[in-house]
């Protein structure tokens, strides 16, 4: 068996060194307790904006308590105002919302199936009173104009179909025929 020499103090080591311990402990040690007072102000401003939200929350309880008592112990509330409108205001709010209730989809989505890709539409008119849109269209032949009134006939939210007029273009060289027609949309839900 060999003879190992174990030293377990370094001879590098001095004296002051010795005394005054590992440099890096010391910096070690700084940094933990840095970290420890940075925890301790964070929890405590954390208990303090969790206090000053109890109290908003609290504050507001008893203002929503209040309010709902407020009719039933006989306080009075502020009156609504009373809004009143002209007839010819009335008239218009209502034609507003004629036209906004007008259903869109259904009635583009019917003329759209009905077109087949043989009708060029230059105007859609609608009038909401009279449930009616007012198509301005083109076609190349009478054919396709008649198939076209057909199939809008047979459509689920189309109640009628009525030619109006036609007229063949004569200045153009593939001579269209410009029509018009009436449909009557259906207010019932298919």
């Amino acid at each position: 068996m060999a003879k190992i020499d174990l030293d377990f103090v370094s001879s590098e080591i001095t004296s002051q060194q010795f005394r005054m311990g590992n440099p890096r402990r010391r910096t070690g040690g700084v940094l933990a307790w840095f970290g420890v007072a940075a925890s301790l102000s964070l929890s405590v401003l954390l208990t303090i904006e969790l206090w000053t939200a109890g109290a908003v929350v609290t504050e507001l309880e008893t203002e929503y308590e209040n309010r709902a008592r407020a009719p039933a112990t006989g306080q009075q509330t502020k009156p609504i105002p009373e809004i009143t409108l002209s007839p010819a205001q009335v008239l218009a709010t209502n034609a507003s919302i004629e036209q906004l209730n007008i259903p869109w989809r259904s009635i583009f989505m019917a003329v759209e199936r009905a077109a087949a890709n043989k009708v060029a539409f230059l105007a859609l008119e609608p009038d909401a009173r009279k449930r009616t849109l007012r198509i301005t269209a083109e076609t190349k032949n009478v054919d396709a104009m008649l198939d076209f009134a057909t199939r809008l006939q047979a459509q689920a939210k189309v109640d009628a179909v009525k030619l109006l007029n036609h007229e063949v273009n004569t200045q153009d060289p593939n001579q269209p025929i410009r029509f018009q027609a009436d449909m009557q949309w259906s207010t019932s839900t298919p």
